[in-house]
């Protein structure tokens, strides 16, 4: 599915005439959102823009990439250069007058005192903004979902140009050009769509195509799930043509599962079972399974994925488990986007990633079953009597 054309070329209007572009991210970014940084950064880069971050590094988000070779301007994270500021305090020693002048390479500043010598301990230097014209957000649901991350004041982004390209339908369209497409298979899909429509013609390097094909087939659970669309197949195949390496690309979509997941993903699965009348898939995780296994409900979301790709296709998929400390039943649910619209409409919960955690625990998991139950109601109701 392409752009609307015409928030498209006002987008690629501005960032035409732009030096300086700062790139945000979300707080823990997947593979699908490296992947478009990476490729972005390069084709801007080629295009002579100076682009740079202007959120923190995402440490944990970097350290599983099997191949940092071809992360190269991540991993690298280039942040934009700062203003450098000199305070005066004029209680101690005022200022009539400043100038400046270059000569042989250095710049001088001069202070005139206005009644007595300018002394140095009235003298400070601190960082200033970040010295960028354009903000890209890639991925980014809401400006306010960046707090703690940005590297400059959120009233850094009311003199500049500001770039949204997003995929989730909770995004907020806080931009002043907001390319967000909740039908797009992934973010990668846009990043690509994006470049090749630049005015100047984007070449695709292959290291780029292949980290973009492995952020489309980390999206799409290697193409598994049931609402891939036409395009994204295409987008894929247009890939392959500009060179991207496929047992790369898979190799970084999987990375090194080490045993006890592989174990821990088989006692999940034993203790899983399908609702055929309501196109769910259950699955349930007790404290021992972690304890056995060494893993960590950090693990929850990847077991969802392996359900997927693994299993006949659902609607719905729902994790159920048992946090290792507190003992309380945790309520994962991952399915397409009309699902997780229903469910959250319904129950308080909040993204996570691609699925949606509920934010109620439960002492047992029958409690939470029934409220997940209820929970998926919301969108049992929107379905038409023979669906």
């Amino acid at each position: 599915m392409p752009f609307d054309e015409n928030n498209l070329a006002h987008a690629l209007a501005a960032l035409e005439k732009s030096e300086r572009i700062g790139i945000a991210l979300p707080k823990e970014p997947d593979l699908d959102c490296i992947a478009s940084a990476e490729a972005l950064i390069q084709g801007l880069a080629a295009l002579g823009k100076h682009v740079g971050f202007i959120t923190a590094r995402p440490d944990a988000a970097l350290a599983p990439l099997s191949d940092a070779a071809l992360f190269v301007h991540i991993t690298q994270w280039p942040t934009l250069p700062k203003e450098l500021v000199l305070l005066v305090d004029e209680s101690q020693s005022p200022v009539s007058q400043i100038r400046y002048q270059k000569e042989d390479g250095r710049l001088r500043v001069v202070l005139t005192p206005q009644s007595r010598t300018v002394s140095q301990e009235s003298i400070s230097f601190h960082e200033g903004a970040i010295t960028c014209d354009t903000a890209l957000f890639l991925g980014v649901a809401s400006r306010e979902s960046l707090n703690g991350t940005l590297l400059a004041p959120a009233e850094f982004f009311n003199g500049i140009t500001t770039l949204n390209i997003d995929t989730a339908r909770e995004n907020t369209e806080y931009a002043n050009h907001n390319l967000v497409m909740h039908a797009s298979g992934s973010l990668s899909e846009l990043a690509y769509k994006f470049l090749t429509a630049m005015p100047s013609p984007v070449t695709i390097p292959a290291q780029s195509a292949t980290v973009l094909l492995a952020g489309l087939m980390h999206r799409t659970n290697t193409f598994h799930k049931q609402d891939v669309s036409p395009e994204s197949y295409a987008t894929a195949a247009e890939l392959l043509h500009f060179g991207a390496d496929h047992h790369t690309a898979l190799r970084l979509v999987n990375g090194e599962k080490p045993i006890e997941l592989l174990q821990f993903f088989g006692r999940a699965s034993v203790r899983s079972r399908m609702d055929h009348d309501h196109r769910t898939l259950w699955s349930f995780v007790t404290d021992e399974d972690f304890v056995r296994t060494n893993r960590t409900p950090r693990d929850i979301p990847a077991l969802l994925a392996h359900l997927e790709a693994f299993f006949p296709p659902h609607e719905t998929r729902v994790a159920l488990w048992q946090d290792p400390l507190t003992k309380r039943v945790q309520i994962l649910v991952g399915g397409d986007k009309a699902v997780l619209h229903a469910v959250s409409s319904r129950v308080p919960s909040h993204v996570a990633g691609h699925n949606l955690l509920l934010q109620s625990d439960f002492s047992s998991f029958t409690e939470a079953e029934q409220s997940t139950i209820y929970a998926l109601a919301a969108h049992d109701d929107s379905l038409p009597m023979n669906a």
